[in-house]
């Protein structure tokens, strides 16, 4: 039996869980699992997936980006109140303008 290709979908999710070693551990087999499967259903789907297995799969990936604390981080500040002062920071800085 032939390996089906992969498709945008699975391999996004594939260097997701790539790039982070959180994502990597057995707790999180099970999450990785399921995005496979559902990254399996996104590509098999095309251009048109429904409305439904797009949600599921948009909430695998939410998920797994909040397992892995390094991409969280990196993306904003942890908290609302972190967030409100480094912007505080900033207009004392006079950067932002």
């Amino acid at each position: 039996m032939a390996k089906p290709v992969q498709g945008p979908a699975r391999t996004a999710l594939d260097r997701m869980v790539a790039a982070s070693p959180d994502l990597r551990h057995e707790s999180a087999s099970a999450l990785v699992q399921l995005g496979q499967v559902l990254a399996g259903q996104m590509d098999a789907a095309g251009a048109d997936p429904s409305t439904r297995l797009s949600a599921a799969y948009l909430s695998v990936l939410v998920n797994l980006r909040r397992l892995s604390p390094t991409q969280s981080q990196e993306a904003r500040p942890a908290s609302r109140l972190a967030r409100i002062k480094k912007s505080a920071e900033l207009v004392k800085s006079g950067a932002a303008s």
